[in-house]
């Protein structure tokens, strides 16, 4: 198994500076001077990075009850996010159509 690589320390200040207010499994408070873990919403195990959008700050008994099981936003977020993303589809196969196109003049 490869070796972890470690969440750089800037990084880790942005996370515990910007969502360390609310756990992100239980949505509760973390009050100063509890206890918190900074983890991976898609874990590394199942090829999640050390990316900023792929981190969270959650209390420790709580990350440690989830393991690496994965944190999925409530269906309310999911339906937000499809609205918000669906109508750019059609627009960005279009894109992409025309990007490959224009790939393949240059090559022939």
């Amino acid at each position: 198994m490869p070796k972890r690589i470690q969440i750089p320390k800037p990084l880790k200040i942005k996370v515990e500076r910007e969502k360390s207010d609310i756990c992100y499994i239980c949505k509760k408070q973390i009050e100063f001077g509890q206890e918190y873990e900074i983890d991976h919403i898609y874990p590394v195990s199942k090829g999640g990075s050390n990316a900023y959008n792929n981190l969270y700050c959650a209390h420790k008994k709580c990350n440690r009850k989830k393991s690496d099981k994965i944190i999925m936003a409530s269906q309310d977020k999911w339906k937000e996010w499809w609205n918000l993303i669906s109508p750019n589809l059609e627009k960005l196969r279009d894109n992409q159509k025309e990007a490959y196109e224009n790939t393949l003049e240059c090559i022939f």
